[in-house]
């Protein structure tokens, strides 16, 4: 395999998300009982390791980090079978997923249903939450895999959180997985989410707010990560209140994928009703449970969040209520800026 089409194929696994580059991580040659310790040690304290990483760790000069958060960190989590024998996880959160399986006819009616463009060069989807973007450990049903299954020319760039739902852009040949990944690696996209912050907001209507405290997995209470000054990469995110609004709690409005309906006019919360805040958000830097564990550091859980949120605002929607609205980049072949985006949903 020649080198150029070796970093193709490693930039199918990229999360791309604007580090300075991956090593692998190698435990120490210990001939000792203590140094071996010592190097257990270290291993606790660590961020996991997987073999995404030891790959992209080879290729040296691919800057990038790895999908750890599919393979590692958001998949800590215990297999299970249901009656019909379709695999199974119950993640960290308690939540049970199961894979679908669809046939042939489905595929294709799921791809056009969440296609929001397509050419020869590029395919921009709008993933649905509760869905990865990439195989997992146990798990295998993805976006990936589902977009290959209707055209196997499907490549890797990016990739959403499972929970997170929105936009995201696929690759069609090599040499535009290879131009976009690059645009994603030196931060010329632009990215938009929208979400819901549980409670609200103490700024004025349009304001922003700039968060700047590094992000670090927290091993001891896997999968969650948490704030940390003290740790060397930066994480960096701006924010902007859209408006305050007041989610219904009412039993008998139906939460869905349509869960606009829960969302009552901007009024005084009622015994029924939550405040939340609606805002845009953008990760300058992309770490892994950036905009989640930022928005838990401001004081306002994302609601819906399944790790950082509690009580009414964990429960009040299925999903978590953070959408990949809007993504801008260039052209591989026209040199054209593109935008895209979709409704959000909720």
């Amino acid at each position: 395999m020649s080198q150029s089409s070796e970093a193709d194929r490693l930039a199918a696994l990229l999360d791309a998300r604007g580090t300075k580059g991956v090593r692998a991580v190698k435990p120490p040659k210990s001939s000792t009982r203590k140094s071996k310790r010592e190097a257990e040690q270290r291993a606790d304290q660590a961020e996991p390791v997987t073999d995404l990483d030891a790959e992209l760790g080879q290729a040296g000069n691919l800057a990038a980090e790895s999908l750890r958060e599919q393979h590692g960190a958001a998949n800590w989590q215990t297999e299970l079978r249901s009656p019909d024998g379709r695999v199974g996880v119950q993640l960290a959160s308690g939540k049970q997923v199961f894979e679908e399986r669809l046939s042939t006819d489905e595929l294709r009616d799921f791809a056009e249903r969440i296609t929001v463009f397509k050419d020869d060069t590029l395919w921009i989807a709008n993933k649905p939450a509760g869905l990865l973007s990439v195989p997992g450990r146990v798990l295998k049903d993805s976006l990936l895999n589902r977009l290959y299954a209707v055209d196997d020319r499907v490549k890797l760039v990016h990739r959403l959180d499972m929970d997170t739902s929105g936009i995201m852009v696929f690759a069609l040949s090599a040499a535009a997985q290879t131009h976009v990944s690059k645009q994603f690696i030196e931060r010329t996209t632009e990215k938009r989410y929208e979400a819901l912050l549980g409670g609200h907001l103490e700024l004025e209507i349009g304001a922003q707010q700039q968060i700047d405290i590094p992000v670090r997995y927290d091993p001891p209470n896997k999968p969650r990560h948490i704030t940390d000054p003290e740790f060397k990469k930066q994480a960096l995110t701006n924010l902007w209140l859209i408006a305050h609004e007041n989610l219904s709690l009412d039993s008998n409005i139906t939460a869905s994928s349509d869960s606009a309906l829960k969302i009552l006019e901007q009024s005084d919360p009622t015994p029924t009703s939550i405040p939340v805040s609606r805002v845009t958000l953008e990760p300058v830097t992309g770490r892994s449970h950036q905009l989640r564990v930022h928005a838990l550091h401001v004081g306002h859980a994302m609601v819906g969040d399944p790790i950082y949120a509690a009580g009414e605002f964990r429960s009040a929607l299925p999903n978590l209520a953070l959408f990949s609205k809007s993504l801008t980049l260039t052209h591989p072949l026209s040199g054209e800026e593109l935008s895209f985006s979709a409704p959000v949903p909720f």
